[in-house]
């Protein structure tokens, strides 16, 4: 199932993504991007069903809290990218409403090649503070769990509650993004309606 929600943001994204650029662009290439997404869906694939074996060489995930934490970790990794690409998806739909906003508010649906602005939008920006802020978080809240099994003794139930609270924190930017997304959605929804 993590597999099958990854694939199905990843979906929507490159979709946002064609959109963006044909009317940045007047052209949807990305070809590029889809062979990146592609390799990088392979990957997690491959870290799914094979991490254990490949990470059992260096960590010993037969006993003790160590398969408990690599699980969790995997789990709160995959909560990380989704929130991740739930985000990338938000910042495209800023995009495309701040496209649209003048041209559906004077009635034109025909955005013209000379009249498509140059200018460095919050794609240029946002979309990588945003995978750097994240990742930055899952690294950071990984690294002080796995110091915490290390230096203490701690219960099965102490690493399912502090990953627990992990999920929780995805989950309340999961939802903010969410909610950004629907709210505009119905503003660009409301625009075309008018215009």
């Amino acid at each position: 199932m993590a597999l099958f929600w990854t694939f199905a943001e990843g979906l929507i994204l490159i979709y946002m993504r064609w959109g963006v650029l044909f009317l940045r662009r007047g052209e949807g290439r990305q070809r590029i991007f889809l062979i990146f997404c592609v390799i990088i869906f392979f990957f997690l694939i491959c870290l799914m069903f094979g991490g254990e074996n490949y990470f059992g060489r260096f960590i010993d995930l037969e006993r003790g809290h160590n398969l408990k934490a690599y699980r969790w970790g995997l789990w709160n990794f995959f909560c990380t990218l989704w929130v991740i690409l739930e985000g990338i998806i938000m910042v495209y739909v800023l995009a495309l409403y701040e496209i649209l906003t003048p041209h559906l508010k004077k009635s034109d649906l025909i955005i013209k090649k000379e009249k498509r602005r140059r200018t460095r939008s919050g794609i240029t920006y946002g979309i990588p503070v945003l995978i750097i802020s994240l990742f930055s978080l899952y690294i950071f809240y990984e690294y002080n769990l796995l110091s915490i099994i290390d230096k203490n003794v701690i219960e099965d139930k102490g690493i399912y509650r502090i990953s627990l609270f992990y999920i929780r924190i995805c989950g309340l930017f999961w939802i903010l993004f969410e909610w950004i997304v629907a709210y505009v959605g119905i503003k660009t929804y409301r625009l075309m309606k008018e215009s």
